[in-house]
């Protein structure tokens, strides 16, 4: 399979247009606009956190750059955290977050709730899934997550599924802090766990735009983004993406960190600098998830019938002839909608 194969991520509607009378708009055009992505492109949402404390919201400026390129956020829904002791729970700071995302058109993701520094001695155990899925409720999407990529993870989810214990997809995680695995290891990790037959999430990835971590030192006292870092980091992140659309069991990506500040381990791996200024990786996978893989404004003409075909990546679509409007959702099977459109007020 080809890396930059991703093709099978486009679908089709076939959109019977109206006018507002109920009319077939016979050779009308019509522009067409991608509104959002059904694929999860994700950050974590972490840095945005304490700006919610205030009224007025996040910084202005970093909330612009996370949300023009992702509409996935991962927040800190660490149980010893939420609640740290029995009846008291400290989420109210999580909760604004949780709803200043989702008041932007953006799905959260909880970052876990039961992790392996909160279940010693059961790490890996299905017990300890079982108390997961059980204190996490029925209504929400159980990922069975960890860095592990070895035989041994593999196990581990044998051993899970074999007792029942409901999983709705597998997080892996990815922080190249020694260089980019490339597509060959990529690939081939993707391939074992799709085995499973369970949709694939990546829960962390994160590239360097500095020096590889040293083989004795995993965090440098210093560790600055460098120009020619950067460039690599660009480059890079491009590859890694396509790599993993590629594949089709992946069905979400979560960058780990839009800035170097507070970044994992120190590490140069953000998209934007300490001072707050884009890197090229920022503008390269924007130039991916809104440029290359989304539909911008294109005017399409009707059929006889007041058909067209809508064709892009899964996602909400906006059609218009000017004053009028209407939505239609691209879903992963190919579908047939009527839409009338409407006066926009």
């Amino acid at each position: 399979m080809s890396a930059t194969q991703i093709g099978h991520r486009i679908r089709t509607a076939g959109v019977t247009v109206l006018d507002p009378h109920g009319h077939p708009l016979s050779r009308h055009d019509v522009v067409v606009e991608q509104r959002a992505h059904a694929f999860a492109f994700g950050n974590s949402g972490f840095e945005l956190v304490p700006m919610t404390d205030e009224e007025t919201g996040p910084d202005p400026a970093m909330a612009a750059l996370w949300l023009d390129i992702f509409n996935t956020a991962t927040l800190p829904f660490y149980r010893e955290t939420s609640e740290p002791g029995r009846g008291r729970p400290g989420s109210n700071r999580l909760r604004r977050a949780a709803e200043w995302f989702a008041a932007h058109g953006c799905r959260v993701r909880g970052h876990p709730l039961v992790w392996r520094t909160l279940t010693a001695g059961e790490r890996g155990r299905p017990a300890s899934a079982r108390l997961a899925v059980t204190a996490a409720g029925p209504e929400v999407t159980l990922l069975l997550n960890d860095f592990d990529v070895t035989p041994a993870q593999e196990s581990l989810i044998e051993s899970v599924l074999e007792a029942e214990v409901p999983v709705d997809a597998l997080g892996l995680q990815c922080h190249m802090h020694r260089g980019y695995c490339g597509e060959e290891r990529t690939l081939a990790i993707l391939g074992r766990f799709a085995r499973f037959g369970l949709p694939i999430h990546i829960t962390e990835t994160t590239l360097l735009s500095g020096d590889p971590a040293p083989p004795r030192n995993y965090r440098p006292p210093w560790w600055p983004s460098t120009p020619e870092g950067e460039q690599r980091q660009a480059d890079e992140i491009v590859r890694h993406y396509r790599t993993l659309l590629s594949h089709p069991s992946v069905q979400a990506i979560t960058y780990w960190g839009l800035s170097d500040n507070d970044s994992r381990l120190g590490a140069p791996c953000g998209l934007i600098r300490a001072d707050g200024t884009p890197k090229p990786a920022y503008a390269a996978l924007r130039g991916l998830v809104k440029g290359e893989w989304w539909l911008p404004p294109t005017t399409v003409r009707t059929d006889a019938a007041g058909h067209i075909e809508v064709r892009g990546f899964p996602g909400d679509y906006r059609l218009s002839d000017g004053a009028r409007t209407a939505s239609v959702t691209v879903t992963d099977t190919r579908s047939e909608a009527t839409l009338r459109l409407n006066d926009t007020a």
